[in-house]
């Protein structure tokens, strides 16, 4: 079985999905261009590979046409739009990926931007290299409402998290979890309520289309004055301008992003939110953690072996599902 895997980085904390698919006699085709593939890089490498392991690349219909025997396409990490789902469905390619693996990764992160926001961590670290000594005054978690938009695998870790924290926590979800909620003592509330209470906003659904600037001048015109917005889940899903728009007017406090409508960020062209000092920012690392790395290229070459032998998948992919 011929392997490609696209996805870059890999195999920096461990080799041992390599080996996995070496030990089952696979032919294994590393991306060692030190970045990630571009169009042309990956239309010259697919056309007769089984299997790609791939990350955020694009493969969409232009691309999978010249994919005459690909069977699976197995994503490290979660999100999935950048997968033609049509087109896989009429050509019979499998989509798998590895949801649990980096969802404690992201939830993590995600408690990391809300405590740097609301305790100016970021701000006086850039304040003290630049030979500026100020103390500022933050908030305490335990005084907030937070607002958590998509409860889902990670969204709810993130409320598991916040428990020794003791805030109020409110939640909106397409599904929701009653039970959960009684447990970790929550409510949930519709979009609207949700974005009017909340001291802190922070986004945990898949982007697709009916997600597509979720949160846009309107939803954040009906936030408090003062609040933040964390995104740590798909840049598209919040409108980058509105944002701006929002943080240069003093009607948002602050955001911490993870994600950005354009990967890489590029602060040549889009230097006005990287230098608000508000701003958290970080390079789409959510899933980045050695423990969550590993998990995520092992299952991503486990699902390879699922197909070599015809073995039920652990997690085929939906679009929707998370």
């Amino acid at each position: 079985m011929k392997v490609l895997i696209s996805a870059y980085p890999f195999a920096e904390v461990s080799d041992a999905s390599i080996k996995l698919l070496k030990e089952h006699d696979c032919e294994v085709i590393l991306n060692t261009s030190g970045k990630k593939y571009n169009f042309d890089e990956l239309a010259s490498k697919i056309t007769n590979v089984d299997a790609v392991i791939c990350g955020t690349e694009l493969f969409d219909r232009k691309l999978l046409s010249r994919a005459k025997n690909l069977k699976l396409l197995s994503r490290v990490g979660i999100g999935l739009d950048n997968v033609d789902f049509d087109c896989t469905r009429e050509m019979g390619i499998i989509v798998a990926y590895t949801p649990d693996a980096p969802s404690l990764s992201v939830a993590e992160l995600t408690i990391g931007h809300m405590l740097s926001l609301l305790r100016y961590i970021d701000k006086s670290n850039n304040e003290i290299k630049s030979a500026l000594w100020k103390r500022h005054i933050g908030h305490l978690l335990c005084d907030k409402t937070i607002g958590i938009v998509g409860v889902g695998r990670i969204g709810k870790l993130v409320i598991k998290i916040l428990q020794s924290f003791h805030p109020t926590i409110i939640a909106n979800d397409i599904f929701p979890d009653e039970p959960f909620a009684k447990e970790y003592n929550f409510q949930f509330v519709s979009k609207e309520e949700l974005l009017k209470k909340a001291d802190v906003v922070t986004i945990h659904i898949p982007l697709y289309d009916k997600t597509y600037n979720f949160i846009s001048s309107k939803e954040i015109d009906l936030m408090p004055a003062d609040s933040i917005i964390i995104n740590t889940s798909r840049g598209n899903i919040v409108d980058e301008e509105a944002l701006l728009r929002a943080l240069e007017s003093k009607k948002l406090a602050g955001a911490g992003l993870d994600v950005f409508s354009e990967e890489p960020y590029n602060v040549k062209m889009d230097s006005k939110l990287a230098q608000m000092s508000n701003v958290v920012m970080t390079a789409h690392m959510g899933s980045c953690t050695r423990t969550g790395r590993y998990l995520m290229e092992y299952g991503a070459a486990e699902a390879v072996i699922d197909i070599k032998y015809g073995r039920k998948l652990k997690n085929i992919a939906h679009p929707l599902k998370y």
